[in-house]
This record gives structure tokens, C-alpha cells and sequence, in this order.
């Protein structure tokens, strides 16, 4: 697929500076002693959930807009971050299910756990420490000190761009979900699986081929960015292919929570404006 690039309109170069400009607010407070505090912990996750909930995130509306998507099944959180998209799936899920929220960070997982008992939901979400991937064992991710949402799993190609800034690399558990998900004894249907990963969206994907055969009426949420999937060694439309492949449809995930069949126009002008895109794929045709 060749992709026109189109200067960024007025609307997008706005959107996208107040981005940054959240961003760089974030990251000045992961540096700082600020999170040491329960206080601290507490103001900056009710600002970073506002932040997400009006400027970035599309998953408060699509659940609203179609709540069929968190029915008659767990939910799967892959790359939960501090607990924003697992707290709006706890709200919308039915009586009995659960949301499984993986995080491999270590800090940015201990305010996932604060987040689940501040917010009463021990008996709802399951947190879990790993990277989730295509295999088993250990991986190195990479802390990224000014972006807590930017924290990438370190492939061959992405340790050539860290150059010398490997001080912030940890050693996490990594598992596959298809493994993950026979371990826990799981035998419950999976309804929805939100993947936002920072590039490694492929090897999640291949590492839960079974969970998905198994699910045929599973959906996935996932960001697609093929900067970063580039950066990580990987080919971006493979990606869309594993999808396409198993006849699964695509739709793009506006702000609202409104889904819009993706083609290859729309898919191109909102990579050109913001980077990546929030695609929704699905066996079920959705209206």
C-alpha cells in the first residue's frame, strides 16, 4: 500500500500539540518524586484519565455506541498502562466475566494495582505482570523516561536506535495468550481484546491464533502505527494481513467511539495527520 502524504490540517496540528503538550506534562511527572505519594499517585491518574477520556482515547464511546462488544465474554487488556481502558471495560462487561489487564512494566504496574483497589475492582479486573508476545520466557523492555505510554519490547532492530540509552531496560515475564489463557484454565469465551503495544501489535496477534479460532465472534481493538512497527523490525501491513487472512473486517475506530469500514483513503489520510490509527477488527458485521 503507497500512502500520500498530505500536510497536516489545522484541526490535527491543534490535536496534535495538545498531545504533546499532555505528554510532556506526564513525563515530567514520571521523574519526579510526586508518584512516591498515594496523593501523588491519585491526582495524576484522575488527570491522565481525563486526558485520555477527552483528547486521545476512543473505547469510552465505542463501548457506549456498542456495548455488544464487552458482552457474553472476558476482556483482554494488553498493554493496560495504569488501568484507564481496563476501568471503562469493568464498567461495561456483564456480571460473571473478567477483565484480564496485562502490564510488564514495573512502575507503571504498581499504579495499575493502586488503580484497581482504589476503584473497588479486585473481584473484576485481574492484573498481570508479562509482555504478552508470540513465546514464552523473559524479554527486555525499554522504559521510556518522558512518555509513560511510549515503553517499548527491545528487538534486534529497535536496541540499534537505543544506541547508548539502554539504562532504562528491564527484564520482564513474557507469555503467549493462547498459553496464557490454557494456564489460568480459562475456558469462558473471550468477547473483546484491546491491544496497545507500541509497535509489537504482530507478535501479540500470532502468539493468540488459537484464542481467536476458538472466539470466532472475538473482536480486536488495536493501534496501528507502522513508524513504530517499523522501528521494531517489523512490516506493518503483515499486520492487516493476519487480520484480512482470517476474514476478519476493519473498521476504523473514530474519537466518538463511531466505527467506519476502513479503506485504504481513510486508513492513509489519518496516518498522514496523527501517525497511526484505532482499528477495530471483527468477524460480525457491524452497523
Amino acid at each position: 500500500m503507497v500512502l500520500s502524504r498530505k500536510k497536516p490540517t489545522l484541526d490535527s496540528e491543534k490535536l496534535n500539540s495538545q498531545i504533546s503538550f499532555f505528554v510532556r506534562c506526564f513525563g515530567i511527572v514520571q521523574n519526579s518524586t510526586i508518584l512516591d505519594y498515594r496523593w501523588g499517585q491519585e491526582v495524576f491518574r484522575t488527570l491522565y484519565f481525563l486526558y485520555k477520556r477527552y483528547v486521545e482515547d476512543p473505547f469510552y464511546g465505542l463501548v457506549k455506541q456498542h456495548p455488544e462488544l464487552c458482552q457474553n465474554g472476558h476482556v483482554l487488556d494488553i498493554g493496560a498502562n495504569i488501568g484507564y481502558t481496563s476501568y471503562i471495560f469493568a464498567k461495561a462487561i456483564q456480571p460473571g466475566f473478567k477483565v484480564f489487564a496485562f502490564e510488564p512494566e514495573e512502575h507503571t504496574f504498581a499504579l495499575l494495582i493502586n488503580c484497581i483497589q482504589d476503584k473497588g475492582l479486585q473481584n473484576i479486573i485481574v492484573p498481570a505482570r508479562a509482555a504478552i508476545g508470540d513465546s514464552e520466557g523473559r524479554v527486555n523492555i525499554w522504559r521510556n523516561r518522558h512518555h509513560s505510554g511510549d515503553h517499548r519490547t527491545v528487538t534486534k532492530e529497535f536496541i540499534k536506535l537505543l544506541g547508548n540509552d539502554t539504562d532504562e531496560i528491564q527484564s520482564v515475564p513474557a507469555v503467549t495468550i493462547d498459553a496464557f489463557l490454557e494456564s489460568q484454565h480459562i475456558r469462558e469465551p473471550i468477547s473483546l481484546i484491546k491491544i496497545d503495544v507500541q509497535g509489537y501489535e504482530l507478535p501479540v496477534c500470532c502468539g493468540m491464533a488459537k484464542t481467536l479460532t476458538v472466539n470466532s465472534e472475538a473482536s480486536v481493538a488495536f493501534e496501528y502505527s507502522p513508524d513504530q512497527m517499523r522501528q521494531l523490525g517489523f512490516d506493518a501491513n503483515s499486520l492487516l494481513d493476519f487480520f484480512f487472512s482470517r476474514n476478519f473486517q476493519l473498521y476504523f475506530i473514530e474519537h466518538s467511539g463511531k466505527l467506519v469500514k476502513l479503506n485504504d483513503h481513510l486508513l492513509g489520510d489519518h496516518l498522514n495527520k496523527h501517525g497511526y490509527v484505532n482499528i477495530l477488527a471483527s468477524k460480525q458485521n457491524i452497523s
